[in-house]
């Protein structure tokens, strides 16, 4: 009786360890899974995915932070251009998960980066039906539709952006550049305005589309016959990206109108040093639109 007695004890004590060491190693995966999200948060993907790595490869996590761990690594993999194994990784975490929906979404932005715009909507689709709060999968299937020449919906899917993330300068840039296309100048200068009233500093926005606001309200401006003020925003536009042909050129003919010859030429000239195919297009199409 002595001896089936120790023999209990020790089954129980050796369960006790070894649940004990899945506790330890569950944790220790868990606390390297922070890490490599705190390390993609901080634009480190190198290291996001190696811990990302360790923490799937520790063993212990859940099948809902092992797809969160799959996905970390997917993102990080598509900020280096690996974008085939970010694809294998983000396929992982959402047969891990199915309702991942952070997982769709960047997948939808990896098969973007590939091409593959159709497969793209349908990820942002499947985000959206999984959270319909889901701001950015409405503002990506919007671009994703747009230069697929799908202009349906686009602009209700960016306002849908907007109308849950009031401070996303980038809906309103690119939604004032549909609306232009499609001929609403009027609503595309209000979208333009309101991009820079949220971040009046260019430096506060992303660099690039902080040019596209300037540069496109400066265009918008010269249609309107408001030549002085398109003259303002192509300056703003120059300031920030010296190097686009077609600024220039806006502004050389803002210039022209307000009878500014010499500073219209020397715009013109430097438009068509930049790109002269561009200048000549340019020049061609103001005979047509002015």
């Amino acid at each position: 009786m002595r001896v089936i007695m120790r023999l209990f004890l020790i089954a129980v004590i050796l369960m006790m360890t070894g649940a004990c060491a899945s506790i330890r190693t569950a944790n220790e995966a868990s606390e390297i899974h922070k890490q490599a999200v705190r390390a993609f948060e901080s634009a480190c993907y190198y290291e996001a995915i190696e811990l990302s790595t360790r923490a799937i490869e520790a063993g212990g996590l859940s099948h809902d932070d092992l797809s969160a761990a799959y996905t970390n690594r997917g993102s990080a993999k598509r900020r280096i251009k690996d974008f085939l194994s970010s694809m294998h990784d983000l396929n992982k975490a959402i047969e891990l998960n199915p309702q991942n929906e952070v997982a769709y979404y960047k997948r939808g932005n990896s098969k973007a980066d590939l091409g593959n715009l159709r497969g793209s909507i349908e990820d942002y689709d499947k985000a959206i039906e999984i959270d319909p709060y889901y701001s950015n999968a409405y503002y990506n299937r919007a671009i994703s539709n747009y230069e697929m020449g799908q202009m349906n919906g686009v602009v209700e899917d960016l306002s849908k952006a907007i109308e849950l993330t009031p401070r996303l300068v980038d809906a309103y840039i690119y939604r004032g550049n549909v609306k232009e296309k499609l001929g609403d100048r009027k609503g595309a200068i209000e979208d333009y305005d309101k991009a820079i009233e949220i971040n009046p500093e260019p430096e506060e926005i992303n660099p690039w589309n902080s040019f596209w606001v300037y540069y496109n309200r400066g265009v918008l401006k010269n249609k309107k016959g408001d030549f002085s003020s398109a003259i303002v925003e192509l300056n703003k536009a120059i300031e920030i990206d010296g190097r686009f042909a077609k600024a220039y050129l806006e502004r050389g003919f803002s210039k022209a109108k307000i009878g500014d010859m010499i500073g219209a030429v020397r715009d013109i000239e430097k438009g068509k040093t930049l790109d002269p195919e561009a200048a000549n297009s340019f020049l061609h199409k103001l005979e047509l639109s002015y």
